[in-house]
Parts: C-alpha cells; sequence; structure tokens
C-alpha cells in the first residue's frame, strides 16, 4: 500500500466536486467519522479512557482542521476517479498523445519531478538586488583583507569598486521588472514540471498549503529530486489565447471600454502569457508517494 505525503490539498475543491459527481461520498465520510467518535466513547481500557480519547479526538480535530478526514476522502476521490477513468495520468505520454486524449478527460493527473516559482519571492528579491550585492561584496571583500593589505591605497580602492559593480543593476532596471512582474504574476505560488517537450504549470492556493512555501522550498529544494503528484482540471492547454484588440473601430462606449479591456489583455498575456507548448492545470491535491 502507497502512503501520500500531502503538500497541498484544496480540500472545498474536492469536496465541491465529491459532492456532484460521486453521490455523497463527503456526507458518508462526516458519517464515518460520528460514529468512530461514538464508538471511542465506549471502548474497552482503563476506566474512563473511552471518554479521555474521545475528547482528545475532538480537540486534535478541531486544532488540525480535520486534515486526517480530508486526507482520507482525497484517497477515496482519486480511487473513484480512476474507477470511472475520467482522469488522464500524462506523465509517461508524449505531446502527441496528450493532445489526442487531453479534451476527453475531465481530470489530469502528473507526476514528475517540480520546480517552485514564488513570484511574491522574486519580486522581494528584485526590490532588494542591489542591496544584496552590497552585502555579498562587502563579505567577500572581508574575506580577502589580509590580500588586500599589501596592496596600495589606489589598487584597493579599485578592487572593492570592481567587486562592488560586479552584483548591482541599473536601479531603473530592476524597478521595471519588479512592476512587470507585479502586473503580469501578483503574488503567484506556482509549480512547473516536463513532460516531453510540454511544460506543464499549476497555481497554487497558499492557504492550502500544508507547509510554509520556505519550508518546502528548504525540505526538496526549489527543484526537487523527488517526484510530485498533481491532480487537478485543465484550465487552459496547447492552443493561444491571446487577446486581438481592434485599433479603429465604431461603436459605443461599452463596446469601447469592453476593447481596453482587450488591449489590457493583450499586455497581461505579452508579459504572463500561457506558451504555445504549455499546459495549466487548476490543482487539487499536490502529494509526494512513500
Amino acid at each position: 500500500m502507497k502512503f501520500k505525503n500531502f503538500i497541498y490539498l484544496d480540500k472545498d475543491k474536492m469536496y465541491s466536486i465529491s459532492s456532484q459527481m460521486f453521490e455523497g461520498i463527503a456526507q458518508e465520510l462526516l458519517k464515518e467519522e460520528t460514529l468512530e467518535n461514538q464508538d471511542s466513547e465506549t471502548q474497552g481500557g482503563p476506566l474512563l479512557s473511552g471518554k479521555v480519547l474521545a475528547d482528545v479526538v475532538k480537540n486534535t480535530t478541531k486544532s488540525t482542521e480535520k486534515k486526517f478526514l480530508h486526507d482520507y476522502s482525497f484517497t477515496l476521490f482519486e480511487k473513484e476517479l480512476n474507477d470511472k477513468k475520467i482522469i488522464l495520468d500524462i506523465s509517461d505520454l508524449n505531446q502527441q498523445e496528450i493532445s489526442e486524449k487531453i479534451e476527453s478527460y475531465s481530470f489530469i493527473k502528473i507526476t514528475k519531478e517540480v520546480t517552485f516559482n514564488d513570484h511574491l519571492k522574486l519580486q522581494d528579491f528584485f526590490s532588494k538586488f542591489n542591496q544584496f550585492g552590497t552585502a555579498i561584496s562587502r563579505m567577500i571583500i572581508f574575506g580577502d583583507q589580509q590580500a588586500l593589505e599589501g596592496l596600495g591605497k589606489q589598487r584597493k580602492d579599485q578592487y572593492i569598486k570592481e567587486k562592488e559593480s560586479e552584483l548591482h543593476q541599473d536601479p531603473k532596471f530592476l524597478e521595471s521588472f519588479v512592476l512587470l512582474s507585479k502586473q503580469g504574476f501578483n503574488d503567484n505560488f506556482e509549480v512547473s514540471q516536463t513532460v516531453d517537450s510540454l511544460l506543464i504549470t499549476s497555481y497554487l492556493n497558499r492557504d492550502y498549503l500544508r507547509e510554509s512555501e520556505n519550508i518546502l522550498i528548504r525540505k526538496y529544494s526549489r527543484k526537487t529530486n523527488v517526484k510530485v503528484s498533481i491532480i487537478g482540471t485543465v484550465s487552459q492547454y496547447l492552443m493561444s489565447n491571446n487577446a486581438t484588440p481592434k485599433e479603429d473601430f465604431d461603436g459605443d462606449l461599452s463596446a469601447h471600454m469592453r476593447n481596453m479591456f482587450e488591449h489590457l489583455a493583450s499586455v497581461e498575456y505579452s508579459i504572463s502569457g500561457k506558451s504555445d507548448n504549455e499546459i495549466v492545470i487548476d490543482p487539487i491535491a499536490a502529494y509526494i508517494e512513500l
């Protein structure tokens, strides 16, 4: 039996879909939980141990937001998807096979190494890039103090200036980069994977991460060695969805406003639009099989 170490689970999306498609799985699980809690009060053992355990279960359930129930729910949810054959595992398919099959399935699964892309962290890094550069160059210079002592003042000053300039960028460039990143990606936290020549991108809601972004990246690295399974629905796939604004046309004010949104969409697409070889997934869960 394989176990799952969840790093992400959108329980609201999972329960919403299961309640529509799988005829009350969520309700049955809640009934099972109620029965388990009732049974725990009548278990054998030392006097009052059953009542104590029931209280522990109640308190634990509240403090962990019923994570054990959510995890078990997902196990049944995934099994139902496989039993009904409505999920496509693209992990070992090539691009042609994926493009031929993807529209015939409601759900998609991919198990590959991932890269964590935290745009909020990237924006913060570039907004402080020159500060980091100064700090790093000072540490390098500090380590070279003994060698610098043998240089004259002019050569010493030149060396320090060269080290500091190596790790600095034009502030206007950095400001522009951060502005475009915020406009195109906001504070997105995404996971990217590759299958054959395709890029698979999943945008994760930070609220449903099991651990903080920093801890995840510390544990598994920004580019992981372990494979991560992601299950979700396809929100964008192998075709362009660029806007087509009209430059000159006659129309009322509302038509002009709609056309301005087309222009906005076109600008956003140029900054952060989907690549031609990219599939975007709306994820339900991400886990590592143990």
